[in-house]
């Protein structure tokens, strides 16, 4: 286990002296028992994180370590949404998509690309506007 440093401090300060093992905090596992957390991710990480998965699975696969569980972690590039939603409103939203929900209700997270986020209408952070309201503004200041 190693020390992540979360991001760079500004004025030179000491970085925090946190840990990140893959798990929860008890906090975020309270919030799995209420719902699904969904996270918003930047368009096009649900293509690479498939890839990077399948490359990853062939390597294990041609190793020594075949005979192990494989473990890939999916490490999109967040875009700051972030909601726990009741997991019959994820599972109507998935139900095209069984295999998707079935993977969903093990891990209790699901990653939605930022198009996908601003379909379903769940809120925008100040840091990754709803593109729909972007559009909508833009459109009012062209015509005022």
């Amino acid at each position: 286990m190693g020390i992540v440093l979360f991001g760079m401090l500004p004025e030179d300060r000491e970085a925090p002296r946190d840990t990140c093992s893959g798990g929860i905090c008890s906090k975020c596992e309270g919030y799995q028992k209420a719902g699904i957390i969904l996270i918003s991710i930047r368009d096009g990480e649900g293509d690479r994180m498939r890839e990077a998965r399948q490359r990853a699975r062939s390597k294990h696969e041609s190793s020594s370590r075949r005979n192990q569980p494989f473990f890939f972690l999916d490490n999109p590039y967040r875009t700051g949404g972030w909601v726990v939603v009741k997991e019959g409103a994820v599972e109507r939203m998935l139900q095209s998509t069984p295999e998707i929900w079935a993977e969903t209700q093990k891990r209790r997270v699901l990653f939605l690309e930022q198009a996908v986020w601003d379909t379903f209408g769940l809120p925008a952070t100040p840091e990754t506007p709803n593109t729909q309201e972007t559009k909508n503004e833009k459109d009012e200041k062209i015509t005022d």
